[in-house]
Protein backbone atom coordinates (compact mmCIF):
# COMPACT_ATOMS: atom_id res chain seq x y z
CA UNK A 1 0.00 0.00 0.00
CA UNK A 2 2.44 2.13 1.07
CA UNK A 3 4.53 1.61 -2.32
CA UNK A 4 1.28 2.06 -4.36
CA UNK A 5 0.70 5.85 -2.41
CA UNK A 6 4.29 6.79 -3.79
CA UNK A 7 3.59 5.76 -7.06
CA UNK A 8 0.78 7.61 -7.20
CA UNK A 9 2.42 10.60 -5.35
CA UNK A 10 5.68 10.35 -8.27
CA UNK A 11 3.24 10.20 -11.04
CA UNK A 12 1.16 13.49 -9.57
CA UNK A 13 4.36 15.44 -9.42
CA UNK A 14 4.79 14.66 -13.22
CA UNK A 15 1.44 15.74 -14.35
CA UNK A 16 1.44 19.44 -15.36
CA UNK A 17 -1.91 21.52 -15.06
CA UNK A 18 -0.22 23.93 -17.55
CA UNK A 19 3.18 24.89 -19.46
CA UNK A 20 5.30 27.92 -20.12
CA UNK A 21 6.53 28.86 -23.34
CA UNK A 22 9.92 30.80 -24.07
CA UNK A 23 9.84 32.50 -27.18
CA UNK A 24 13.15 34.61 -27.90
CA UNK A 25 12.83 36.37 -31.86
CA UNK A 26 15.89 37.91 -33.04
CA UNK A 27 14.16 41.22 -33.39
CA UNK A 28 12.35 41.89 -30.23
CA UNK A 29 10.61 44.29 -31.93
CA UNK A 30 8.67 42.13 -34.15
CA UNK A 31 7.06 40.47 -31.29
CA UNK A 32 3.35 41.85 -31.23
CA UNK A 33 1.67 40.89 -28.03
CA UNK A 34 -1.91 40.11 -29.73
CA UNK A 35 -0.29 37.71 -31.78
CA UNK A 36 1.15 35.90 -28.98
CA UNK A 37 -1.60 35.74 -27.43
CA UNK A 38 -3.08 33.69 -30.24
CA UNK A 39 -0.26 32.03 -30.39
CA UNK A 40 -0.76 30.59 -26.80
CA UNK A 41 -4.53 30.74 -27.18
CA UNK A 42 -4.09 27.83 -30.05
CA UNK A 43 -1.39 25.93 -28.08
CA UNK A 44 -3.50 25.65 -24.89
CA UNK A 45 -6.71 24.08 -27.22
CA UNK A 46 -4.02 21.98 -29.29
CA UNK A 47 -2.36 20.64 -25.61
CA UNK A 48 -5.50 20.62 -23.95
CA UNK A 49 -3.83 22.78 -21.14
CA UNK A 50 -2.89 26.14 -20.60
CA UNK A 51 -0.10 27.27 -22.06
CA UNK A 52 1.58 30.54 -20.70
CA UNK A 53 4.00 32.55 -22.68
CA UNK A 54 7.98 34.14 -21.69
CA UNK A 55 9.41 36.40 -24.00
CA UNK A 56 12.87 36.50 -23.23
CA UNK A 57 14.40 39.82 -23.01
CA UNK A 58 17.76 39.22 -23.97
CA UNK A 59 19.67 36.46 -24.69
CA UNK A 60 21.18 36.13 -20.69
CA UNK A 61 17.46 36.41 -19.61
CA UNK A 62 15.91 33.79 -21.64
CA UNK A 63 19.00 31.61 -20.21
CA UNK A 64 18.88 32.47 -17.11
CA UNK A 65 14.93 31.31 -16.94
CA UNK A 66 15.74 27.90 -18.76
CA UNK A 67 18.29 27.27 -16.78
CA UNK A 68 16.06 27.95 -13.64
CA UNK A 69 13.64 25.45 -15.23
CA UNK A 70 11.32 28.16 -15.47
CA UNK A 71 10.65 27.42 -19.04
CA UNK A 72 9.04 24.02 -20.04
CA UNK A 73 9.62 24.64 -24.08
CA UNK A 74 11.12 27.33 -26.17
CA UNK A 75 11.52 28.84 -29.50
CA UNK A 76 15.48 29.34 -29.06
CA UNK A 77 18.43 30.12 -31.40
CA UNK A 78 21.90 28.09 -31.50
CA UNK A 79 23.93 29.41 -28.93
CA UNK A 80 21.45 29.72 -26.21
CA UNK A 81 20.64 26.25 -26.69
CA UNK A 82 24.13 24.98 -26.16
CA UNK A 83 23.92 26.80 -22.77
CA UNK A 84 20.79 24.68 -21.49
CA UNK A 85 21.39 21.50 -23.43
CA UNK A 86 22.01 19.75 -20.26
CA UNK A 87 18.11 20.25 -19.03
CA UNK A 88 16.48 20.47 -23.03
CA UNK A 89 16.74 18.66 -25.83
CA UNK A 90 16.49 20.65 -29.24
CA UNK A 91 13.78 18.50 -31.07
CA UNK A 92 12.88 21.03 -34.30
CA UNK A 93 14.90 23.66 -36.05
CA UNK A 94 12.91 25.99 -38.91
CA UNK A 95 14.31 25.66 -42.39
CA UNK A 96 15.14 28.93 -43.86
CA UNK A 97 14.52 28.72 -47.78
CA UNK A 98 14.44 25.22 -47.64
CA UNK A 99 18.35 25.12 -45.87
CA UNK A 100 18.69 23.58 -41.60
CA UNK A 101 21.76 26.45 -41.26
CA UNK A 102 22.29 29.62 -41.74
CA UNK A 103 25.53 32.35 -41.91
CA UNK A 104 26.11 36.05 -39.94
CA UNK A 105 26.89 38.72 -42.48
CA UNK A 106 29.58 41.41 -42.02
CA UNK A 107 27.32 44.80 -43.40
CA UNK A 108 28.46 48.08 -44.75
CA UNK A 109 27.85 51.10 -46.34
CA UNK A 110 28.15 51.01 -50.21
CA UNK A 111 31.64 53.04 -50.07
CA UNK A 112 33.52 50.92 -48.12
CA UNK A 113 35.30 48.03 -50.20
CA UNK A 114 38.00 46.25 -47.49
CA UNK A 115 37.57 45.24 -43.72
CA UNK A 116 40.97 47.71 -44.04
CA UNK A 117 38.66 50.61 -44.48
CA UNK A 118 36.87 49.71 -40.94
CA UNK A 119 40.39 50.52 -38.92
CA UNK A 120 39.44 52.63 -35.96
CA UNK A 121 35.78 53.10 -37.09
CA UNK A 122 32.92 51.66 -34.66
CA UNK A 123 31.50 48.21 -35.06
CA UNK A 124 27.51 47.05 -34.06
CA UNK A 125 26.48 43.83 -33.42
CA UNK A 126 23.42 42.34 -31.79
CA UNK A 127 24.50 40.90 -28.08
CA UNK A 128 27.96 39.14 -27.18
CA UNK A 129 25.96 35.98 -27.17
CA UNK A 130 24.79 36.12 -30.59
CA UNK A 131 26.51 33.20 -32.87
CA UNK A 132 25.69 34.83 -36.22
CA UNK A 133 26.14 38.36 -35.44
CA UNK A 134 28.66 38.65 -32.80
CA UNK A 135 30.89 34.98 -32.10
CA UNK A 136 31.05 34.20 -35.61
CA UNK A 137 31.95 37.62 -36.62
CA UNK A 138 34.51 38.00 -34.45
CA UNK A 139 36.29 34.59 -35.23
CA UNK A 140 35.89 35.86 -38.88
CA UNK A 141 37.76 38.86 -38.02
CA UNK A 142 40.46 36.39 -36.50
CA UNK A 143 41.13 34.56 -39.19
CA UNK A 144 41.58 37.82 -41.50
CA UNK A 145 44.37 38.41 -38.99
CA UNK A 146 42.30 41.65 -37.20
CA UNK A 147 41.30 41.56 -33.65
CA UNK A 148 38.27 43.59 -32.83
CA UNK A 149 39.18 44.77 -29.39
CA UNK A 150 42.13 46.44 -30.68
CA UNK A 151 41.25 46.83 -34.82
CA UNK A 152 37.54 48.93 -34.02
CA UNK A 153 37.10 52.32 -32.30
CA UNK A 154 34.20 51.29 -30.52
CA UNK A 155 31.94 48.41 -30.27
CA UNK A 156 28.28 48.99 -29.75
CA UNK A 157 25.39 46.10 -28.63
CA UNK A 158 22.89 47.03 -29.98
CA UNK A 159 20.64 44.09 -28.18
CA UNK A 160 19.06 42.90 -31.31
CA UNK A 161 20.05 42.32 -35.06
CA UNK A 162 18.18 45.15 -36.69
CA UNK A 163 18.69 47.92 -34.19
CA UNK A 164 22.54 46.71 -35.41
CA UNK A 165 21.47 47.70 -38.90
CA UNK A 166 19.79 51.08 -37.77
CA UNK A 167 23.47 52.05 -36.48
CA UNK A 168 24.96 51.39 -39.47
CA UNK A 169 22.13 52.98 -41.43
CA UNK A 170 22.30 56.11 -39.12
CA UNK A 171 25.78 56.67 -39.42
CA UNK A 172 26.48 56.18 -36.19
CA UNK A 173 28.68 53.11 -37.06
CA UNK A 174 30.92 51.96 -40.09
CA UNK A 175 30.29 47.92 -39.78
CA UNK A 176 27.12 45.50 -38.30
CA UNK A 177 27.29 42.29 -38.13
CA UNK A 178 23.74 40.04 -38.42
CA UNK A 179 22.80 37.31 -39.50
CA UNK A 180 21.70 36.89 -43.57
CA UNK A 181 20.01 39.15 -44.75
CA UNK A 182 18.33 41.01 -41.97
CA UNK A 183 17.84 43.57 -44.48
CA UNK A 184 14.98 41.42 -46.65
CA UNK A 185 12.64 41.97 -43.33
CA UNK A 186 13.90 45.76 -42.96
CA UNK A 187 13.24 47.05 -46.45
CA UNK A 188 9.65 47.52 -45.40
CA UNK A 189 11.10 50.28 -42.92
CA UNK A 190 14.07 51.28 -44.80
CA UNK A 191 12.95 50.84 -48.18
CA UNK A 192 16.84 52.08 -49.81
CA UNK A 193 18.47 49.61 -47.38
CA UNK A 194 19.56 47.41 -50.43
CA UNK A 195 20.81 50.68 -52.06
CA UNK A 196 22.65 52.13 -49.12
CA UNK A 197 24.26 48.83 -47.85
CA UNK A 198 26.00 45.94 -48.95
CA UNK A 199 27.62 42.71 -47.53
CA UNK A 200 31.24 42.60 -47.42
CA UNK A 201 31.67 39.15 -46.04
CA UNK A 202 29.90 36.02 -44.74
CA UNK A 203 30.65 34.12 -41.62
CA UNK A 204 30.61 29.66 -41.23
CA UNK A 205 27.13 28.13 -41.54
CA UNK A 206 25.09 27.12 -37.64
CA UNK A 207 21.91 25.18 -37.26
CA UNK A 208 18.80 27.57 -37.57
CA UNK A 209 16.98 28.57 -34.33
CA UNK A 210 14.67 25.81 -33.04
CA UNK A 211 12.24 24.31 -30.64
CA UNK A 212 13.96 22.72 -27.42
CA UNK A 213 11.85 21.11 -24.85
CA UNK A 214 13.00 19.82 -20.99
CA UNK A 215 14.22 16.68 -20.55
CA UNK A 216 12.07 15.80 -17.70
CA UNK A 217 9.31 15.92 -19.74
CA UNK A 218 9.24 12.09 -21.51
CA UNK A 219 6.91 9.56 -23.34
CA UNK A 220 4.13 10.42 -24.80
CA UNK A 221 3.49 13.58 -23.36
CA UNK A 222 6.88 14.77 -24.88
CA UNK A 223 5.73 13.41 -28.47
CA UNK A 224 2.66 15.16 -28.51
CA UNK A 225 4.32 18.69 -27.42
CA UNK A 226 6.45 18.17 -30.34
CA UNK A 227 3.49 17.02 -32.82
CA UNK A 228 1.43 19.63 -31.70
CA UNK A 229 4.29 22.63 -32.00
CA UNK A 230 4.04 21.86 -36.26
CA UNK A 231 0.96 22.30 -36.15
CA UNK A 232 0.50 25.61 -34.50
CA UNK A 233 3.53 26.73 -36.76
CA UNK A 234 1.32 25.84 -39.82
CA UNK A 235 -1.84 27.28 -38.07
CA UNK A 236 0.24 30.47 -37.99
CA UNK A 237 2.51 30.66 -40.95
CA UNK A 238 2.38 34.66 -41.01
CA UNK A 239 4.02 35.05 -37.66
CA UNK A 240 6.56 32.39 -37.52
CA UNK A 241 7.86 33.70 -40.64
CA UNK A 242 8.13 37.28 -39.47
CA UNK A 243 9.66 36.16 -35.92
CA UNK A 244 12.04 33.34 -37.04
CA UNK A 245 11.97 33.57 -40.88
CA UNK A 246 10.23 30.47 -41.42
CA UNK A 247 7.11 28.40 -40.85
CA UNK A 248 8.21 24.80 -41.24
CA UNK A 249 9.97 22.63 -38.79
CA UNK A 250 12.16 19.56 -39.22
CA UNK A 251 13.53 17.45 -36.57
CA UNK A 252 16.94 18.20 -35.13
CA UNK A 253 19.35 16.52 -33.34
CA UNK A 254 21.86 17.51 -30.32
CA UNK A 255 24.99 16.77 -32.77
CA UNK A 256 24.25 19.22 -35.00
CA UNK A 257 25.29 22.11 -32.41
CA UNK A 258 28.67 21.00 -31.46
CA UNK A 259 29.98 23.85 -34.35
CA UNK A 260 28.74 26.09 -31.68
CA UNK A 261 30.22 24.58 -28.76
CA UNK A 262 33.49 24.61 -30.37
CA UNK A 263 32.85 27.77 -31.61
CA UNK A 264 32.10 29.13 -28.59
CA UNK A 265 35.68 27.25 -27.58
CA UNK A 266 37.70 29.01 -30.17
CA UNK A 267 36.14 32.29 -29.41
CA UNK A 268 36.64 32.82 -25.90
Amino acid sequence: MKRLALYLFLFSCQVRDSYVLGIFPSQRELVNYEDMLVITDDFSKLLKKPVQLYIGKNYDDIEAKMKGGVIDFAFVPALIYTQISDNYEMVLKFLRNGKGFYKGQVVVLKNINDLSELKNKNWAFPDRKSASGYLLAKLLFYKMGIDPDTFFNYQYEAGSHDKAMELLLKGNVQVATTFEDIRERMKEVYPDIFEKTKILYYTDSIPNDGFAISRKITGREREVIINKTIELVKMHKNIFKRLYGSDTLVKASDKEYDIIRQLKIHSD
